[in-house]
């Protein structure tokens, strides 16, 4: 007689979530079906990140003169709705229970309880069968135009139209349940009617029933009828299995299920949210004792950004790239380098290959007077290495005015620093040899025994060890960073 109710919370829970509703409104008659459902509700909604701003239940109501004790409680209900910032109400109850619901908000117009909140939308669960409200034609239902309802699977019956296009409330073969049917949808009375009630006229027999608004009445099967059909054939085909003994029978029943009308966004799609999206370059930070959806907006600490609205949380940018003043992006970080094209670029080759030309016609000198007692009181061996790393260290800015790439920034600063520290090791080699020959000129002075090349080369030797040592720890622990500090300089 009734799908299983599992499948209609998800289906609450996946339109929630296309529409982009996280602060939602539940409203359940007192029942135990009722309980059940916001019970079972709550927890799948928590799951999906949407947050209840109220849950209400609405008392039962059997007597007229119950409607005058539980007014005090609709009022209460009605404002609860209307003052929360939840535009989107879920409401769980039969169809009689929207009678209910409908006078709650009518005298919550009567009393004019303040609105903070307008145009909520209500989604309703298949229990709600609209068109078997017939009477809803002269008791307006006009707040709940616009509304979602889940519905029963339904199928067209064949000969069901046609049957009701024949309906006669004055024929012989009639039930009373016609007659009383005729008299509540078209307002009318039949002769000898012994009712007081206000009518439009009498009845005739002449109305039709497809005349009748589709809200009021369908000329197809609604989904309700359809399953009470299915409930009794599905009786009438066991009684006729049973009586033949038949062990295997198979409705007869044909027809696909009928095309759900595709949802599409509603006029201008309304926003149920606690409080206001934070955008881009921000993220949300938790209000105290308020819940999970409930948040305010801090803006992204200095370095990190938020490219999507409602981030947990701000991301660094990778290290090639920098956040835009407004944090809400990474920008790439733009290659520069000094060119040969650019003037102090072409001055600084010039002056490279100046110097390097100078020195090695100072060591050309040098080797063509390499038996002189000048060149060789000048340690000849410690001056040709002096004169090499230095005519080294003026071509290095060549090896700076070129386009980044990922082998020329590995050597270009390693390189540069291992030869800059051969040559100062080898000036610093001749003064201290210097230093130990004036020293060791005095009488009975020890230091003759350092005077000599061993000293001069090892301390070239051991200042030189020490600059690859290093070289080679930078290189080991962040090649990359060394890399991109090359790149973007």
């Amino acid at each position: 007689m009734v799908p299983n109710e599992a499948h209609q919370y998800t289906g609450i829970v996946e339109l929630l979530l296309h529409f982009g509703w996280t602060w939602v409104g539940l409203l359940a008659r007192e029942s135990e079906g009722g309980e059940r459902f916001i019970q079972t509700l709550k927890p799948l909604l928590s799951q999906k990140g949407i947050c209840l701003a109220f849950s209400e239940t609405t008392l039962k109501t059997t007597y007229l003169a119950e409607y005058y004790d539980l007014y005090p409680h609709w009022i209460q209900i009605y404002q609860v709705i209307m003052e929360s910032k939840a535009k989107v109400v879920v409401f769980y109850g039969e169809t009689k229970s929207m009678l209910a619901l409908r006078d709650i908000v009518a005298l919550g117009e009567l009393e004019n309880v303040t609105k903070t909140s307008v145009g909520k939308v209500w989604i309703l669960t298949a229990l709600v069968d609209f068109p078997a409200l017939t009477f809803q034609m002269s008791m307006g239902m006009q707040v709940f135009q616009g509304s979602l309802s889940f519905a029963v699977h339904s199928n067209v019956v064949q000969g069901f139209k046609a049957f009701l296009q024949v309906q006669n409330p004055f024929e012989a073969n009639g039930n009373g349940f016609v007659k009383q049917f005729w008299a509540q949808v078209f307002l009318c009375l039949f002769p000898n009617s012994n009712t007081e009630e206000q009518a439009n006229g009498t009845c005739t027999g002449e109305e039709k029933l497809e005349n009748l608004p589709s809200s009021g009445f369908e000329m197809s099967i609604t989904s309700h009828s359809y399953s009470i059909y299915n409930a009794v054939y599905a009786a009438a085909h066991a009684l006729h299995a049973m009586f033949l003994s038949r062990t295997k029978y198979r409705a007869a029943v044909e027809g696909g299920m009928r095309k759900l009308q595709k949802l599409q966004p509603w006029q201008v799609s309304p926003l149920s949210l606690c409080n206001p999206s934070c955008p881009p370059g921000s993220r949300k930070e938790k209000k105290e004792g308020e819940p999970f959806c409930c948040y305010d907006c801090a803006p992204c600490p200095q370095g990190k950004i938020s490219s999507q609205k409602d981030m947990d949380d701000c991301v660094a940018c990778p290290e090639d790239h920098y956040p835009h003043r407004d944090q809400s992006q990474c920008i790439t970080k733009t290659i520069s380098f000094l060119s040969f094209k650019e003037p102090l670029g072409t001055s600084l080759a010039l002056l490279a290959l100046f110097l390097s030309l100078l020195t090695v016609v100072v060591l050309a000198v040098f080797v063509k007077h390499q038996d002189t007692p000048l060149v060789r009181a000048n340690n000849r061996d410690l001056t040709y290495t002096l004169l090499t790393f230095l005519l080294l260290c003026f071509l290095c800015p060549l090896i700076f005015l070129s386009p980044p790439e990922r082998v020329s920034c590995l050597l270009r600063q390693m390189a540069f620093g291992l030869v800059f520290t051969v040559t100062v090791s080898c000036v610093l080699a001749k003064t201290i040899t210097v230093v130990l020959a004036f020293v060791a000129t005095k009488p009975g002075s020890r230091m003759r025994t350092w005077v000599g090349k061993r000293l001069a080369s090892s301390i070239v030797i051991s200042c030189s060890l020490i600059q690859a040592v290093i070289c080679t720890i930078w290189l080991g622990i962040s090649p990359h960073s060394l890399i991109l500090t090359c790149s973007l300089r």
